[in-house]
């Protein structure tokens, strides 16, 4: 069974000091005791994760037809190609589905209905780090296979349609994990759930 021990080390620091926590390095040099306020805080977080947390995850891969930079997934060719920005050479590509559970979720409004606020805006931060080391977990332990990868995220240039996911997530069936699908707008629940696509790095030329 999955633990959150098994992937908390991969959480990004840099990520969440200041992309979801919002400091600055002027922060930290105007405040030399913020280092460890941030550190204790991601050590107590840590501790609720791994205590309240049920983090989920559902991986496949796919054969697949490539053609310089556009890659063709054979079963889902009616519905869209990957456009990529350099060339690779693969036979198969991974899909992954990861869920932090709606354990998650539940902390969140406990300490936003507590009003908690500020508390609420690191621990939404912290989870959401916490997401992408699941992700980075299940990319590096599960596709190895495919060499050295990359995790294509919906909704960013490579696969700018965030409805596409509905598709994918259709033959992953990421509801035996416990997540759903909006068809209208290709959010999905839990909160703090990805999707993407893991392909082998080629070359940019």
């Amino acid at each position: 069974m999955l633990s959150t021990n098994d992937f908390i080390q991969h959480i990004n620091k840099k990520l969440l000091y200041f992309s979801t926590w919002k400091y600055t390095p002027a922060d930290f040099t105007a405040n030399p005791s913020l280092k460890k306020e941030c550190q204790e805080t991601e050590d107590m977080f840590s501790q609720w994760a791994k205590m309240l947390l049920k983090p989920k995850f559902i991986y496949e891969y796919f054969p697949v037809i490539v053609q310089e930079k556009k890659i063709t997934i054979p079963i889902m060719e009616h519905f869209f190609k990957i456009e990529l920005d350099y060339n690779t050479v693969c036979d198969n590509i991974g899909v992954q589905l990861v869920t932090l559970g709606e354990e998650a979720v539940a902390m969140s409004h406990k300490l936003y209905n507590q009003g908690k606020y500020q508390m609420h805006f690191y621990w939404h931060g912290y989870c959401a780090s916490l997401t992408e080391a699941l992700a980075d977990y299940v990319n590096i332990n599960f596709f190895e296979t495919l060499g050295e990868t990359k995790r294509l995220s919906f909704g960013y240039p490579a696969l700018p349609n965030i409805l596409d996911q509905v598709k994918i997530f259709d033959f992953i069936d990421g509801k035996k994990i416990g997540v759903t699908i909006s068809k209208e707008t290709g959010m999905m629940t839990p909160e703090y759930t990805t999707l993407a696509i893991v392909i082998p790095k080629g070359d940019k030329k």
